[in-house]
Protein backbone atom coordinates (compact mmCIF):
# COMPACT_ATOMS: atom_id res chain seq x y z
CA UNK A 1 0.00 0.00 0.00
CA UNK A 2 1.42 3.44 -0.92
CA UNK A 3 2.16 5.80 1.92
CA UNK A 4 2.07 9.56 2.38
CA UNK A 5 4.74 11.08 4.64
CA UNK A 6 3.92 14.58 5.90
CA UNK A 7 6.54 16.71 7.67
CA UNK A 8 6.13 20.07 9.40
CA UNK A 9 8.98 22.36 8.31
CA UNK A 10 7.37 25.51 9.74
CA UNK A 11 8.23 27.23 13.00
CA UNK A 12 4.92 26.34 14.70
CA UNK A 13 2.87 23.18 15.31
CA UNK A 14 0.28 22.47 12.61
CA UNK A 15 -2.76 20.19 12.36
CA UNK A 16 -2.95 17.86 9.36
CA UNK A 17 -5.44 15.41 7.95
CA UNK A 18 -5.44 13.25 4.86
CA UNK A 19 -8.65 12.18 3.18
CA UNK A 20 -9.40 8.48 2.90
CA UNK A 21 -10.80 8.23 -0.62
CA UNK A 22 -8.47 5.29 -1.42
CA UNK A 23 -8.52 3.57 2.00
CA UNK A 24 -11.88 3.28 3.78
CA UNK A 25 -10.19 1.89 6.89
CA UNK A 26 -7.85 4.90 7.10
CA UNK A 27 -8.25 7.64 9.69
CA UNK A 28 -9.11 11.13 8.44
CA UNK A 29 -9.00 12.82 11.85
CA UNK A 30 -6.88 15.90 12.49
CA UNK A 31 -3.41 15.15 13.91
CA UNK A 32 -1.02 17.75 15.34
CA UNK A 33 2.50 17.73 13.90
CA UNK A 34 5.05 19.45 16.19
CA UNK A 35 7.79 21.60 14.65
CA UNK A 36 10.16 19.38 12.64
CA UNK A 37 8.03 16.27 13.15
CA UNK A 38 6.45 14.05 10.53
CA UNK A 39 3.95 11.23 10.29
CA UNK A 40 3.01 8.58 7.75
CA UNK A 41 -0.45 7.70 6.45
CA UNK A 42 -1.19 4.51 4.49
CA UNK A 43 -3.39 5.12 1.47
CA UNK A 44 -4.18 3.35 -1.78
CA UNK A 45 -3.16 4.36 -5.27
CA UNK A 46 -5.27 7.32 -6.38
CA UNK A 47 -6.12 10.88 -5.34
CA UNK A 48 -6.07 12.19 -1.76
CA UNK A 49 -6.38 15.60 -0.13
CA UNK A 50 -3.73 16.68 2.40
CA UNK A 51 -4.97 19.61 4.50
CA UNK A 52 -3.42 21.85 7.16
CA UNK A 53 -4.77 24.25 9.81
CA UNK A 54 -3.58 25.92 13.02
CA UNK A 55 -3.97 23.56 16.01
CA UNK A 56 -7.39 23.68 17.70
CA UNK A 57 -8.65 26.38 15.31
CA UNK A 58 -11.86 24.52 14.46
CA UNK A 59 -13.41 25.91 11.30
CA UNK A 60 -11.45 29.18 11.48
CA UNK A 61 -8.85 30.12 8.85
CA UNK A 62 -6.16 29.81 7.80
CA UNK A 63 -6.34 26.47 6.08
CA UNK A 64 -4.47 25.17 3.07
CA UNK A 65 -4.10 21.90 1.26
CA UNK A 66 -2.92 20.00 -1.76
CA UNK A 67 -4.69 17.38 -3.84
CA UNK A 68 -2.13 14.68 -4.64
CA UNK A 69 -2.06 11.58 -6.82
CA UNK A 70 -0.47 8.70 -4.92
CA UNK A 71 1.11 5.90 -6.91
CA UNK A 72 4.36 4.87 -5.20
CA UNK A 73 4.05 7.15 -2.18
CA UNK A 74 4.54 10.88 -1.65
CA UNK A 75 6.24 13.26 0.76
CA UNK A 76 4.42 16.49 1.62
CA UNK A 77 6.43 19.25 3.33
CA UNK A 78 4.55 22.04 5.08
CA UNK A 79 6.54 25.30 5.33
CA UNK A 80 3.66 27.78 5.53
CA UNK A 81 0.03 28.02 4.47
CA UNK A 82 1.30 29.49 1.19
CA UNK A 83 4.23 27.08 0.82
CA UNK A 84 3.48 23.35 0.63
CA UNK A 85 5.88 21.16 -1.35
CA UNK A 86 5.06 17.69 -2.73
CA UNK A 87 7.73 15.17 -3.78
Amino acid sequence: MPKVFVVNRSGSPVDCFISKYTNDSGDDSWFTLPVGAGDTWGRGSGWELVTFRRPNSGNNPPRAGVYIHIEDGKTVEFYDFNDIVVH
